[in-house]
């Protein structure tokens, strides 16, 4: 685990304050150590609230980091409170990236939209946005394609998606969830920086 020089000796103080027995057993250390980021990360956790008609999240990260996985369990959970969802496939660039959403629309019971192979995205976004307003409906997630933070072109686009959907709700985006990879370390803040010039996530 990466968390910076700062972090873990604050980490390390706070262990190292506590009496364990002799004979202590690696599990409870590491229970320890758990409770202990959890301290950390406790005070700075935002919930998603959901407070707009229709609440519109966009999901971006990297590749692989897991955004449309991440989709479809906020989908499934919004379900199970008894909110209609649509999800948004405007990873057009990607040949599966439509089919693996489908499953997940299919597995939580959501209306999807897609796009074409290759298409623009941001009119995928657009069309699925004026739909949900339409409909009526609760939550309305957009997955989008995953990109390196220093590919320009592929930022751009992102922006694009963003502006696009401002022009149907100016307050919308709703919400913007940056998927970062646990193991990545000290670059997920380099990741956040990069999202957060585009106006994408904040740090």
């Amino acid at each position: 685990m990466d968390i910076g020089h700062k972090t873990s000796k604050l980490i390390i103080d706070r262990l190292a304050s506590i009496k364990f027995d002799k004979e202590v057993e690696h599990n409870t250390i590491t229970q320890q150590l758990m409770n202990e980021i959890e301290a950390i990360l406790n005070p700075v956790v935002q919930p998603l609230i959901l407070n707009k008609n229709p609440h519109i999240i966009m999901v971006c990260g990297v590749n692989g980091n897991g955004k449309t996985t991440t989709i479809g369990k906020l989908a499934y959970k919004y379900k199970e409170m008894g909110k209609s969802v649509m999800l948004v496939a405007c990873d057009t660039f990607r040949a599966a990236a439509s089919e693996q959403l489908n499953i997940w629309a299919e597995r939580s019971g959501c209306s999807i939209v897609t796009g074409e192979y290759g298409s623009d995205s941001a009119s995928v976004a657009y069309r699925a946005v004026s739909q949900a307003i339409k409909d009526n409906v609760d939550v309305v997630l957009i997955d989008t394609a995953g990109r390196l933070q220093n590919n320009v072109n592929l930022m751009e686009e992102l922006s694009k998606i963003y502006r696009t959907i401002k022009k149907l709700d100016d307050t919308a985006p709703h919400d913007v969830i940056l998927v970062l990879d646990a193991t990545t370390g000290q670059n997920a803040y380099s990741q956040l920086e990069a999202f957060s010039k585009r106006e994408l996530a904040k740090v």
